[in-house]
Parts: structure tokens; sequence; C-alpha cells
């Protein structure tokens, strides 16, 4: 598999969220290698992003990017659940729903790997 974070690092030396300080993303940083290997979203097929985009997500495509970015971002399972904590009810789904645990399953394995 081709490591899209390199190229990434060979062009941004710096990372800014929305409302966060600028964190250092350098070939001698810790998060270069977090960097190199991670995209969450290459990892889940077509068939079961679009059931998530349709039921987790009511369709907004872009709510399911910008979700998969941020879990892109978390290091263990621990931090995705709570992010996962926040997703549910901002989206109206209850957390004990079958959709919910389906997807919490998926994040989870994710995870697991």
């Amino acid at each position: 598999m081709k490591n899209p974070g390199k190229n990434i690092l060979n062009e941004v030396s710096t990372v800014v969220a929305p409302g966060e300080k600028k964190v250092d993303v350098s070939g001698d940083s810790d998060h270069t290698k977090f960097l190199e290997y991670r995209d969450m979203g290459s990892l889940i097929p077509s068939e079961q992003r679009e059931w998530i985009i349709e039921t987790i997500f009511f369709n907004d495509a872009e709510k399911y990017n910008q979700t998969i970015r941020m879990f892109n971002w978390i290091e263990c399972w621990e931090d995705a659940s709570d992010l996962l904590d926040l997703i549910f009810p901002k989206n109206k789904l209850n957390p004990k729903s079958e959709e919910a645990r389906e997807f919490s399953a998926i994040i989870r394995n994710y995870f697991d790997e």
C-alpha cells in the first residue's frame, strides 16, 4: 500500500485545526509515524461507507468526511469512543440503537487492527 502521509509531510510543516494551536509535524515529530499510515476513509468499503452516510449522517457526505478526518487524528479506541459519544446525540441517534452499535463496531475494528 502506498504511503500518502509522506507526501503530506513534504508539503506541510504545520497542521492547524480550527481553534487549536499549531502542531509541528516535521520529519522528526512524534506525529510523523502516525500520519504515515492512518486513513480510515480508505479502509471503509464503499458499500459500508454509503450505509454510514445514509444511516448515521442522514445523507450528509460532507459531515461524514469531516468526521472521518477527525477519527484519522485519534490514536486509540478510548478517544474514538469519546468522539462517538458526541456524534450520536448531535445526529439524534440513540447510542444503543442497532445502527449506532454497528457504526461503533466499525470504528472499534479500525482501532483494534
